[in-house]
């Protein structure tokens, strides 16, 4: 009752003739009655979602959350089809989020909230929504967010002590995207926080240094590290698979090498050498894909041929995809994100 879902998705908009409406950067608090101000997000607002959609009904939910966002919702217990449509510039890609956060808002204590956030009024089921957002995607972006438009959900651990005091949404003077990076401390490894550095690094996919400074360590050098991913989902997905390797600062001796081996269920997937970062101030960035993975899927980092120092980890990010072609496989709100209105992507709940 307290989990709140977020949904992440990202779409090609190429449509030559029509005048874009909003800026790069829209925020919209879905039931909100009154816009307001982010606090280190570059002053752009969270507006108000009845400029956009004209159905459904607006609820405050009894206890308030971290993210203020999820503190007000949309519902619409009418059914039918029920559409943001929100214009967005031109012949660029976007990042799209959508928040669902169910807080017992109808007093009603359901258990199973993801099946009716989503979808249709079924069984007295009734769809409700609590965030929209919209990130444009600069030229920088990673390959993997260019290689299809396929929706995505991800996850953004980062590993290392969890007792860094940092909130898991930065700041977009930090970070690029508008991603969640979550920190995470993994049991039998070695943690720790490196000397923090400010802004983004230049590396593949724009990682805030913030990020990068933490890290688990194996003990040895003849370790691995087995980190296993749980996708919730019981059928077989595609996934993929982006992981960080950085030197955080105290470095090691300038004679030390770390090489390392990335598998995933097993499959060696890539060889990699983390670059110097007192020389580069860079990291490597391994990015795989495609994955098919069932449940869970198993990654392994190994120490590779030559190394001196054993295996570390940064951060992750993974996606798994859904083939808009199988619309039986979407959930009613992603299948709408489909019928673009011209120049307007359609958040809708059918």
């Amino acid at each position: 009752m307290g989990k709140c879902i977020v949904v992440m998705v990202l779409l090609l908009l190429s449509l030559p003739h029509l005048q874009s409406y909003h800026p790069s950067d829209l925020k919209i608090d879905c039931g909100a009655t009154e816009k307001w101000e982010e606090k280190g997000f570059s002053n752009f607002k969270w507006e108000l979602d009845d400029e956009f959609i004209k159905t459904g009904q607006n609820k405050l939910l009894p206890t308030r959350n971290s993210q203020r966002s999820m503190d007000t919702l949309r519902y619409f217990p009418d059914g039918g089809k029920n559409c943001y449509n929100v214009g967005l510039h031109l012949h660029n890609k976007y990042i799209l989020r959508a928040g669902f956060y169910y807080g017992n808002y109808d007093n009603l204590s359901r258990k199973r909230m993801s099946a009716y956030m989503l979808r249709a009024n079924t069984e007295g089921q009734v769809p409700l929504i609590s965030s929209l957002e919209a990130k444009i995607l600069n030229q920088e972006c990673t390959a993997t967010w260019t290689i299809t438009p396929h929706c995505t959900w991800r996850e953004g651990p980062t590993m290392g002590p969890t007792k860094v005091s940092r909130k898991e949404r930065l700041s977009d003077y930090y970070e690029a995207f508008s991603r969640f990076w979550k920190p995470e401390q993994v049991q039998n490894y070695r943690n720790f926080f490196g000397k923090n550095k400010s802004s983004t690094s230049s590396a593949e996919n724009i990682p805030p240094y913030l990020v990068l400074q933490s890290a688990i360590e194996a003990k040895n050098v003849s370790d691995s590290i087995f980190l296993p991913i749980n996708l919730h989902d019981k059928t077989q997905l595609v996934a993929y698979f982006v992981l960080y390797f950085y030197e955080p600062y105290p470095w090691p001796p300038a004679n030390d090498t770390r090489r390392l081996t990335v598998y995933i269920d097993g499959e060696r997937k890539n060889i990699t050498t983390v670059p110097r970062t007192e020389l580069s101030d860079d990291c490597a960035v391994v990015s795989v894909y495609p994955v098919n993975v069932t449940g869970t899927a198993n990654v392994t980092i190994s120490p590779a041929e030559g190394t001196t120092l054993p295996p570390i980890l940064n951060a992750m990010e993974v996606f798994t995809t859904i083939d808009f072609s199988k619309a039986d496989l979407l959930p009613p709100l992603l299948f709408h994100l489909l019928r673009l209105p011209l120049s307007f992507w359609s958040c809708c709940m059918v």
